[in-house]
């Protein structure tokens, strides 16, 4: 066997695109048409979807890792799958970041790695492993262990030899043969948290799609999102990390691009935006920026420094218009408080595109309130409040409250087949009490149809 030149090797999955009924493809496909041109006409600005992704998470892991000098592989599969077998020879560890729809896809890849590596070790981490470890491991004998939640100190605890017993974070099969898990009591503390290690993807770098977070956690305590749990309380990246990124970007990126700033609640601290407005000012004439945050973290001030920071995009969660299912999800927003912060985004920055994100299925959904959704999508859009609404399906995803609480909710999972865990295509893994799948496939493509509508009545008169 070759000689062993890496600590381990991150093997990335990103999540792909899942076949989908030719009608409904195509609905979506003159939806995305849509949504472009009405970016286009509200920003001036016109992207293409760059051919790659990566996981944010594996580039954070590797800047940690090589600060404590472990050598570090990388490869984005499939795209570098010629690299596969002759990195997994040279190779102590395997790590993977796992989310719900490409777990299948790792534990196949797993399989396949101990047959070419018997020696080798194989860690998963990320959300759906740290949700499904027990499941997981006594079920796949090629994992040699889970990482629960987040992983720098982990990973570099468990590549130093530390005996797994005294690991934090960790979860493995013990020589008896039973389950055994580490629970995780500490947080990187802010100092710590690294940035993306962008030299892995760097030979490439210009046909990856590019995204970037300044800090970890979130206020809000959605039932149907874990971020909450597995981050923890908002934590933020040092301002000189995020300088050192962009400027990194900035000397090897030739094109204009549109870089997406993946914290949930980018807006939290004002005084704190100010200083990256300010941080920003060197990089502007390459970047421009697109971003998320609640509701209640838009007012006037906010919204100028956004545009003044070259943000050109806002996503917003609407979720849906009902206070009612909005309460049971635990949104912590309503829809008037939405209204409210499009209204001012539009106000003070007229050039910003509101997007509004909408998810179709939540518990409490009734063929009522599917009607209520499309007459508000109608309205908001049609009174110019919001530019682009994205439709997906609710999915309950292992660690979220209606996951672990589903039958409280009235959710019945009907499947643990976790390709169909993905929010366009049908078959869907669940149904509600009172709202078949059958009903949740119908009322995504009549929302879809709405959006289509109001794309061609849009473009129709624009100037």
């Amino acid at each position: 066997m070759s000689k062993t030149l890496y600590d381990i090797t991150f093997i990335d999955i990103p999540v792909k695109k899942f076949n989908i009924e030719d009608k409904l493809s195509k609905k979506l496909n003159n939806m995305y048409f849509f949504q472009n041109e009405i970016f286009k006409r509200q920003t001036g600005y016109e992207f293409e979807e760059k051919k790659y992704y990566y996981t944010s998470g594996i580039l954070c892991l590797s800047t940690y890792l090589k600060e404590r000098n472990f050598k570090v592989g990388y490869i984005n599969y499939p795209k570098d799958k010629s690299k596969f077998i002759d990195m997994i020879s040279k190779s102590k560890y395997i790590g993977f970041s796992t989310v719900t729809i490409t777990i299948d896809t790792i534990l196949n890849l797993a399989r396949k790695i101990k047959i070419l590596n018997p020696n080798i070790k194989i860690l998963l981490g990320g959300y759906h492993a740290s949700y499904c470890a027990q499941e997981l491991l006594e079920n796949n004998q090629a994992l040699d262990g889970i990482i629960i939640g987040e992983g720098e100190e982990t990973l570099a605890k468990i590549l130093s030899g530390i005996e797994m017993e005294k690991i934090e974070g960790f979860a493995y099969i013990q020589s008896n043969g039973e389950y055994h898990i580490n629970k995780r009591i500490h947080f990187l503390k802010e100092e710590d948290i690294p940035s993306p290690d962008f030299s892995l993807i760097e030979s490439d770098l210009e046909n990856y799609n590019i995204y970037i977070a300044t800090m970890r956690g979130c206020i809000g305590k959605c039932n149907f999102c874990v971020n909450h749990n597995y981050w923890g309380k908002p934590r933020y990246i040092s301002l000189n990390k995020i300088e050192d990124t962009f400027r990194y970007l900035y000397e090897r990126i030739n094109d204009l691009r549109l870089i997406h700033i993946i914290d949930n609640v980018f807006t939290l601290d004002i005084e704190r935006l100010k200083k990256i407005k300010h941080l920003l000012n060197p990089y502007k004439s390459k970047f421009i920026f697109e971003c998320d945050t609640l509701a209640s973290l838009i007012d006037e001030q906010r919204v100028r420094l956004l545009q003044n920071m070259n943000i050109v995009k806002i996503g917003l969660g609407f979720e849906d218009c009902s206070d009612i299912i909005g309460k049971i999800a635990q949104k912590g927003v309503t829809i008037s408080d939405n209204i409210k912060a499009a209204k001012t985004i539009r106000k003070y920055a007229p050039n910003i595109c509101v997007y509004a994100y909408w998810l179709i299925g939540l518990p409490g959904t009734s063929i009522n309130s599917v009607n209520q959704n499309i007459k508000m999508i109608r309205n908001l859009i049609s009174r110019e409040i919001v530019h682009i609404i994205s439709p997906k399906i609710f999915i309950p995803y292992p660690g979220t409250n209606f996951w672990k609480k589903s039958r409280e909710y009235n959710l019945y999972i009907s499947s643990k087949s976790w390709s169909n865990y993905e929010r366009i295509s049908p078959p869907y893994p669940y149904h509600l009490k009172n709202f078949t799948e059958k009903q949740l496939e119908k009322a995504l493509e009549d929302i879809i149809d709405v959006c289509n509508d109001i794309g061609v009545k849009s473009l129709s008169i624009a100037p």
